[in-house]
């Protein structure tokens, strides 16, 4: 065996990149966050033996951040043909380009 090689951790795992990607990610999941969100990090680890080399073995990983779930509440109301009548979409506000002085497309 070579003598370059380490024992396999969560910081070694794919040549220390769960670790970076990790260190990367979770002050940016942080910064999404307002006071009293719930976010997450899942982390999934998958072991491949190889079926002609009893001692070989595939790992891989995924890393998925969940950031804190937006909401919106609206009240509807329906007759009896049940389709449901609510308010209109509110109109988004009209761009204006300042530096050109017409409106941005």
């Amino acid at each position: 065996m070579d003598d370059n090689r380490v024992d396999l951790s969560l910081s070694t795992l794919c040549q220390g990149e769960l670790e970076a990607q990790f260190q990367k990610m979770y002050p940016t999941l942080l910064s999404q966050c307002k006071d009293g969100d719930k976010a997450s990090i899942s982390i999934v680890i998958k072991f491949e033996k190889f079926k002609e080399l009893s001692t070989m073995v595939k790992t891989e990983f995924k890393i998925s951040p969940r950031f804190p779930a937006t909401s919106k509440v609206s009240i509807g109301q329906f007759d009896d043909d049940f389709k449901v009548r609510t308010d209109p979409a509110t109109k988004k506000p009209t761009v204006v380009n300042l530096f050109g002085g017409g409106q941005a497309k």
